[in-house]
Formats: structure tokens, sequence, C-alpha cells
């Protein structure tokens, strides 16, 4: 939930050692905050998912905890489009935000009915956000941004017993939407500019299609995580949501965004590669492939298709 300031892992790396598929173990990147020899094969790696080679030891950039008072909250809107315009803003303001979390009015619900809080009654989305260095002028600064942007019952709490709370309601998101459901999570992220638009065609796809979807995720980095789900006595996932998941994919694309944010692609999106990252680099991306791993023995059928 930190990513919004810290980075992603592949951002908290900085070397590793890899067993290749002919035996060798190789040495990449150090310990050094800056390194200039080479390719970055490190970054390679990162994220290859086991078809590369097998990685057996990371070197990782700690960081202090900040000096400072941790300030955190919670504002409503009347729906995610607001919100995300709101975020925006906060991300351009220069206050760094650790976390700026985003839950929908359907979220909200099932978060209420599974902590036993009232939250769904104030508007239609929820942010929780923190500054873990916070100083009076980030947070007037982050105050008069809510305002401007429409937030109603903005909330501000420093008590760490308060933040662990709310810390927890966003952790419990997914027990919460995925209860007594199937379910199908999705992974999109897309330029900030581009996240409002994103959330009006998700709710256009679910009233189209008449399916129940839950959208939430960090929306400080444009990440997404609509959640589609149908009930626990169908086994089989339906047409619709079949057909849900096709137009948010390009419509994501052409937004200038990427199907895949932080949870991989494994076999399920593999045959996407060609789509998002076009033939010429996905053909790059095969040959690399086979330079590491000639006999296709590691993970196949992962990543690549």
């Amino acid at each position: 939930m930190s990513t919004v300031k810290y980075g992603a892992t592949k951002d908290n790396i900085l070397g590793m050692k890899v067993v290749l598929a002919d035996g060798r173990e190789i040495k990449l990147g150090g310990r050094t905050l800056k390194q200039a020899f080479g390719y970055n094969l490190t970054q390679l790696f990162v994220g290859s998912e086991g078809t590369l080679g097998i990685i057996t030891e990371i070197t990782v950039k700690l960081l202090p905890i900040p000096l400072g008072t941790p300030t955190m909250g919670i504002a409503f809107f009347d729906d995610m489009t607001k919100l995300a315009e709101g975020v925006a803003a906060i991300r351009i303001s220069g206050v760094y935000p650790t976390m700026l979390e985003a839950l929908d009015s359907a979220t909200i619900s099932a978060l209420d009915t599974y902590e036993g809080t009232h939250y769904s009654e104030n508007s239609g989305a929820m942010l929780i956000f923190k500054i873990d260095s916070s100083t009076p002028e980030t947070v007037k600064v982050l105050n008069d941004l809510l305002a401007k942007y429409q937030a109603k019952d903005v909330q501000v709490t420093t008590d760490a017993t308060e933040q662990a709370a709310l810390e927890k309601l966003r952790r419990d998101m997914l027990p919460a939407i995925f209860a007594g459901q199937n379910h199908i999570m999705e992974d999109m992220a897309m330029p900030l500019s581009k996240l409002a638009p994103m959330m009006d065609y998700i709710s256009e796809v679910g009233t189209k299609l008449n399916l129940k979807i839950y959208v939430a995720g960090h929306a400080g980095d444009g990440n997404v995580h609509p959640t589609i789900v149908w009930p626990k006595e169908v086994t089989e996932t339906p047409q619709a949501v079949v057909e849900a998941l096709q137009p948010m994919f390009h419509k994501t694309l052409e937004l200038g965004g990427t199907i895949s944010g932080e949870h991989a692609v494994g076999m399920l999106k593999n045959q996407w590669n060609n789509e998002e990252l076009g033939e010429d680099v996905d053909q790059i991306q095969h040959q690399i492939k086979a330079l590491f791993d000639p006999m296709g023995i590691l993970n196949p059928k992962r990543k690549i298709n």
C-alpha cells in the first residue's frame, strides 16, 4: 500500500544471485545504489516469474523509518470518478503521501458487513490516505485539496491505534469481498490522468452486463482492482464475466495502461503479450527466453506464451 511513495518490488532490489538453466550461478547488481556496467539484468530477472533462471538470493534496499508524526485519515466522495480526480491532484501537490487507497460503495458495504462498521452511510467512495512524516503545512495542503474536490466527512488522526484500525480495514477488503462468492479480481494500472475515465468505464461495463463489480485499489499509483463476483453455487464462470474482461482490458490498453500492474502474468494473461507489448517487443521477449532457457525447462508456458 506504500508503493505510491516507496515504489514497487522492482524499485527496491539492488542485486541477486541466479542459477541458470545450464547450472551456472551468476551474480547480478550488487550493494551499491548506483551501478552502470553492462545491461541491467537485475531488473530483467525481477518479475520474470521463474522463466529465465532460479533466483537464490536477493539484495534489497532498506529505508529508515522517517522522522515526524504519521498522519492518516479517510475521506468520502460521491463516486470513484471524483475520488480519482482528487487523487491525481494530491499526487502532484508535493505532499508525497505514503498511501492513497480507494474503495467504491460496494466494497465499503462489504466491509461494513464484515467489520460491523457503518462507513457506507457516508457516500459512494472512500479514500484512505496516509502521510508518514507530516507537517502542519502538508496536512493543510491535503485538506485544502480534499475540500476542492468535494470530499465529505474527512477524518484525520495521528493516533496510532486509530491508524492501525484504518490499515486493517483496507487489508480486510479482499476477505470481505470474497466471502461466500466466486470471484475474479483483475489488476489494471494506468496513468493517473486516465484513472477517472477508467472508473467510469468499469461502471458502464457492470451496468451493461448486469454484473456485480467491486472496485478498489491503489489509487495513488493508478492501480485498480475490479473484482467481478457471482453466486457460489454457480460452478462455471458465467459468460457475462468473460465478456466483461475483454473490453476492460482493451480499454486499459487504449488509455495507455497495462492489464497486469502487480499480479504478474502467469498462464492467464500471456496470450495478451502481443497486444500489450507489440509484435516486435513480443518477439524480443521470446528471443530472450530462448537465450536463457534454450530447452524450455524453466517454468514453461508462463509469462510469455
